[in-house]
């Protein structure tokens, strides 16, 4: 198995071929690739654009003419998926309060991603950080309420996630002191 960001090479080994003879490999029946048989009887595609799931990888071989298909082989190439979240440390957080977004690329297969994440509020870019673990951070205090669309944009497969991080005024809980006054008996009172 492979990974959606991993490059998989495939090579096609054709016994007694003809150098410079056509090879197309095909993924599920598309043509991906069109190339030609080297001098020691094998032609190569490399990709890292494999779509995720059971791919049916085949080469195709021709004859000089390049019409005439002499034979084919194929394979079934596992694509695991990539997932790409992100969380928000408070939401909503308060005006003038540091809120950490957290953004993972979580792989199948055991596969842990590399690259980066770049976070983006709007359209502006706020950082971008290289994963670790395929998991990336960043922090940003925002000075204006509202409700901000922060987007975490994945470097190996351009896969993003977004959340809406909600900024609210900050209200300071007010203490309520009643004032008690004391009670005066006047019973006692001799004049």
């Amino acid at each position: 198995p492979s990974s959606v960001i991993e490059s998989v090479t495939f090579t096609a080994t054709v016994n007694g071929g003809t150098t410079g003879n056509k090879v197309i490999f095909k993924d599920g029946g598309s043509e991906i690739k069109t190339t030609t048989l080297g001098s020691d009887g094998t032609a190569t595609y490399v990709t890292d654009k494999l779509a995720a799931g059971s791919r049916l990888i085949t080469a195709e071989y021709y004859d000089t003419d390049g019409v005439t298909k002499l034979g084919e082989t194929s394979l079934t190439q596992v694509v695991n998926s990539l997932t790409v979240t992100i969380v928000s440390s408070k939401n909503p957080q308060g005006v003038n309060k540091p809120v950490t977004f957290t953004a993972t690329v979580a792989g199948t297969g055991g596969f842990v991603p590399t690259g980066s994440i770049t976070f983006k509020i709007g359209t502006t870019t706020l950082s971008t950080v290289t994963l670790s673990g395929g998991i990336a951070t960043t922090s940003k205090t925002f000075t204006a309420t509202g409700t901000y669309a922060v987007t975490a944009t994945y470097s190996g497969t351009g896969q993003s996630a977004t959340l809406s991080q909600s900024i609210q005024k900050t209200v300071k809980s007010a203490e309520i002191v009643t004032a008690v006054t004391p009670a005066i008996e006047l019973a006692d009172l001799k004049v």
